[in-house]
C-alpha cells in the first residue's frame, strides 16, 4: 500500500468524517497527504496505520522546487491518529 489520500495540487479541499485503518506495521501508508495545495481542511476523522496520519507536503525533492507551490491554509481539527 502507499499514500491513502493524497490531494495534489488542490484547492478546497473538505475531509470530514473518514475513518482510514492500514495495518500496523506496513510503511507508507499515510492518511492524508496534502501536497502543494491550499485551503484545506480536515476534520472528525479517524487514522490508524503504520505511518504518518497527516504529512503536509509541498513538493518532492527537486520536483517540488522546481513547481514551487507551497502548502498554505491547512486546518487539522479533531483527528484521532493511532500508529
Amino acid at each position: 500500500p502507499f499514500w491513502n489520500n493524497h490531494f495534489f495540487d488542490c484547492d478546497g479541499v473538505h475531509v470530514h468524517a473518514v475513518s482510514i485503518s492500514a495495518p500496523d506495521h506496513s510503511p507508507n501508508t499515510d492518511g492524508w497527504d496534502p501536497d502543494s495545495s491550499r485551503n484545506v481542511l480536515i476534520e472528525d476523522s479517524w487514522y490508524s496505520g503504520g505511518d504518518d496520519c497527516i504529512a503536509i507536503k509541498s513538493g518532492w525533492d527537486c520536483y517540488g522546487v522546481d513547481y514551487g507551490k507551497p502548502s498554505v491554509n491547512i486546518t487539522i481539527r479533531n483527528v484521532s491518529c493511532h500508529g
